[in-house]
Parts: structure tokens; C-alpha cells; sequence
């Protein structure tokens, strides 16, 4: 606690400061817990300065009291626990993708990663009334593609394209669903940050706008980025990393989003797999997910978790995907 000095307020001169100093009164707490009456009897101030005193340190150092309904419309406002759409995956996740962490997908090429986040913007719009912002770094999101994760798409008729229309018989959720998904598609780590810059600006001063209401933001795939920075003479290309960890976490933590983030694998010690960008980003993610296909199934695909804040690690589900949709 903050040690008293003198003219802390205008009754806290240098003359009372010592004398509260000769009473072993030194720092804020000891005034506070200290009954009015009795210092200004032992320290010979007068009660009215003390009592000034006290109001002053109060409002300075005090927290502002919350009822506790306060406290529970707070929590409620600002966290969520969001579906991914795979109740396998959800069950893994202990109910999902919590607001204010972030959760990364790792897995080879065309394992099915773009797959699963299509289906979570999906599944956020559609079960959670909520916007998403899918950050496309490889060219891989697709409305068509979007559309085969909709509630009912595979029981109705086919979905045909025709120029930039969709014909469909259950258009009106086609139309809700594709205008809460909003997807930026960035070739640069410089274009990535200014994109996050925009939405934490929306959603920190509540304009609204195209990113109002987001309570999930996809960045597909992060290694797709840095991929041409890494090595050679780039030599800020760790500290672009380590930039961009920083402000996804603070952007998850301050406006009280999801962050689902994908990331490819490499050959690691001994031949084994490990996520891209090494130690420099391990710390980022608060759960790691590895996903890789199932060799018993083509449909299938195995998820991992090898780190989270919640669950017990490692823990493996196998998860049916949908076989009409390529694998991303």
C-alpha cells in the first residue's frame, strides 16, 4: 500500500505527517484501520483533520463498491463461451471457444482446418446471433464453401451459383448468416495488425458499424504470414511475431472476444510434428488443438489438445466432418 507523504491532501501537512510518523501511522492501510478518535487523541490532531484525512485517502485508494448483480451482469455482458459446431470438439474444448482466449488449430496442409473455422463463424452467427471477422491470410474462405455448414444445407436441395447470386430455398438464413461473417483477406503481417487495429478500435469505442456485435475473430492461417519474412536477414520478423501475439491476446482480453487462430505444421526434434513459428509463439495461445486426419475414415479428423488452461492434457476426440466439403 502507498506510504503517506506529506500534502497527500490539503489537512496533511509536514507538522501532522510526522506526528502520524512518531504514531507508527506510515503508510495508507495504517490510517485506515486505525479508529478516527483514537488518532487524533494519541497524535494530538484535531478530529476534524482527521477525519478530512480519511475521506481524501478513501476516495484516492478505494475501489467503488458493486452489488453483486452488478457483478454477475458484468460477467455475463462480457464473456461467452461459444460453439465451435462439432460437439465432439466442444466436449474437448470443456463447452468451446471462451471470450477472451485464444485457442490455436494446428495441423498439416489440407487437413481440414479452414473447414472447422468456417463451421465456428457459421455456428456464431446462426446459434449465437454474433458477427465474426474472418481474416483470410491464404485465399481459402469461400461463401459457397460457408454455405455447406448452414443448419438443414445438406437435407435441402443443392446450392447453385450463379454469378453473384446464391439460388436457395432457405435464402433468408443464407442471407442472416453471410452478413454476420465479415472477411478481410490480408497478404502481409502490416495489413494482419491494421485489420486487428480497426476492430479493436469499433469494439473498444462501440461504434458498430461492420464490426459491431463480434464475438469471434478467425485468422486463417498465421503461418501463411510470416512465411515469407522468416529466416535470411529479416531480422524483425521475431519481433513482428511476438507484436502480433501481444495484440491479439490484449484485443481478446479487452473487448471480450474469441480469437480461433490456425497454424500449419513442421518437422521438429526427432521428426516429430510441431506447430510453425516455434518458441516465439508457443506462449501465445492459451489452448493448442493439434488436428490431423483419421486413418480409419476419410470423413474423420483427430483432435488433440496438448495445452490448455482448463483441461487435462493430452486428450484426443475423433470428430466427423462434413465429406461434401473439400478439406482446407
Amino acid at each position: 500500500m502507498s506510504a503517506l507523504r506529506p500534502w497527500m491532501c490539503k489537512a496533511l501537512t509536514d507538522k501532522v505527517w510526522l506526528l502520524l510518523r512518531d504514531a507508527n501511522i506510515n503508510t495508507v492501510i495504517d490510517f485506515v484501520v486505525r479508529d478516527r478518535e483514537e488518532i487524533a487523541r494519541t497524535c494530538c490532531i484535531a478530529y476534524k483533520d482527521v477525519v478530512s484525512i480519511g475521506r481524501v485517502l478513501m476516495a484516492q485508494f478505494s475501489t467503488f463498491p458493486l452489488t453483486g448483480l452488478q457483478l454477475y451482469t458484468n460477467i455475463m455482458s462480457s464473456h461467452a463461451i461459444l460453439s465451435t459446431g462439432i460437439a465432439s470438439l466442444d466436449e474437448l474444448l470443456d463447452g468451446g471457444l471462451y471470450a477472451g482466449e485464444l485457442c490455436e488449430l494446428a495441423g498439416e496442409a489440407a487437413s481440414g482446418k479452414t473447414q472447422v473455422c468456417m463451421r465456428c463463424a457459421v455456428t456464431v452467427a446462426t446459434v449465437h446471433a454474433q458477427n465474426t471477422m474472418y481474416i483470410d491470410t491464404c485465399g481459402s474462405f469461400a461463401g459457397q464453401n460457408t454455405l455447406q455448414h448452414l443448419p438443414g444445407a445438406h437435407t435441402q436441395e443443392k446450392t447453385t451459383f450463379n454469378g453473384p447470386f446464391f439460388v436457395l430455398l432457405f435464402g433468408e438464413m443464407v442471407e442472416e448468416t453471410l452478413s454476420k461473417i465479415n472477411c478481410v483477406k490480408v497478404h502481409d503481417i502490416y495489413t494482419l495488425l491494421s485489420a486487428l487495429d480497426d476492430v479493436s478500435s469499433s469494439l473498444k469505442t462501440r461504434t458498430g458499424g461492420q464490426h459491431g456485435n463480434v464475438k469471434l475473430i478467425v485468422v486463417d492461417c498465421v503461418a501463411a504470414i510470416f512465411s515469407p519474412i522468416l529466416g535470411g536477414q529479416q531480422m524483425d520478423s521475431l519481433a513482428l511475431i511476438e507484436h502480433l501475439g501481444r495484440q491479439l491476446k490484449s484485443m481478446a482480453a479487452d473487448c471480450s472476444v474469441a480469437c480461433l487462430i490456425t497454424n500449419n505444421l513442421t518437422s521438429g526434434v526427432e521428426g516429430e510434428c510441431q506447430p510453425c513459428l516455434g518458441k516465439v509463439w508457443a506462449h501465445v495461445p492459451h489452448t493448442r488443438v493439434l488436428m490431423g486426419r483419421d486413418s480409419c475414415s476419410d470423413t474423420s479428423r483427430k483432435f488433440t489438445v496438448v495445452k490448455s488452461v482448463r483441461v487435462k492434457t493430452p486428450v484426443t476426440v475423433l470428430a466427423e466432418m462434413n465429406p461434401e466439403y473439400p478439406a482446407g
